[in-house]
């Protein structure tokens, strides 16, 4: 038996987590007293980060694109190391692109002229489905008409997204 530092009950000594520091290998704070201070803090912890995220929108913006360009070459690594060390991932997402597009692609559509719009792409942009294949509220065909060019920055800004979905 083991009293609680906190609520002053006396309880097993399994009702306390374990903690090798002490003498008697348990903690001195129970197991639902130790839970409970923790949901009060984390509560406490939200609020307070919440609010000074509210304050500071603009810093923290400014901080996070600093941020990523001062990680962009160490995370472009680490993902050219992670694409490496595992091919097969690399294989499963091409293939689910490549059964998305298929299933997207009507049986009528002209597929030679799909495959010029992707030939006489320009440099620097990248073919671009204005209603996306597999949106949130909506999905599109892989034909002539649902297709763009777009500069690849704003290809990637666009992601998955419909203009009337963001």
């Amino acid at each position: 038996m083991k009293i609680c530092s906190v609520c002053k009950k006396e309880k097993l000594k399994t009702e306390f987590h374990r903690n090798k520091s002490k003498d008697d290998g348990r903690a001195n704070i129970c197991k639902i007293c130790f839970k409970q201070y923790h949901i009060r803090n984390r509560d406490k912890k939200i609020k307070a980060a919440s609010e000074w995220y509210k304050q500071n929108k603009d810093k923290k913006r400014i901080y996070d694109a600093e941020y990523r360009e001062r990680t962009r070459s160490k995370r472009r690594e680490a993902s050219k190391k992670y694409r490496n060390n595992h091919p097969g991932r690399k294989r499963a997402d091409c293939a689910l692109r490549r059964c998305q597009k298929i299933k997207a692609t009507p049986y009528w559509v002209d597929k030679e002229e799909l495959r010029r719009i992707y030939e006489n792409c320009p440099k620097g942009f990248q073919v671009d489905h204005i209603v996306p294949l597999n949106g949130k509220n909506v999905c599109g065909l892989h034909v002539p008409w649902n297709l763009q060019y777009l500069p690849a920055a704003e290809n990637l800004k666009k992601s998955n997204h419909y203009s009337f979905e963001k």
